[in-house]
């Protein structure tokens, strides 16, 4: 459910990160991608074990074509990770 729900959000996301455990774990770092800067690469980078790839993910995010979500009372927390 994580990919599907979180890819209207972020749907740059899906190719960058394959394995669906750190899909989960990643989405739930970021929540809002537009939130998301250069100051969350190291604990991206500690997340997914590549600095590269935590560049491309925040890179992706300013680019995105994903939809603005609003969070109305559904928590990352609900993701079962």
């Amino acid at each position: 459910m994580c990919r599907e729900w979180y890819s209207w959000h972020f749907p740059e996301l899906v190719k960058i990160v394959n394995d669906n455990y750190l899909y989960a774990k990643v989405a739930k770092f970021i929540e809002d991608k537009a939130k998301l800067a250069e100051d969350k690469i190291p604990a991206l980078t500690d997340i997914v074990g590549d600095e590269d790839k935590a560049k491309e993910i925040v890179e992706a995010a300013k680019a995105s074509m994903g939809r603005i979500l609003i969070f109305l009372g559904l928590t990352f927390a609900s993701f079962s990770i």
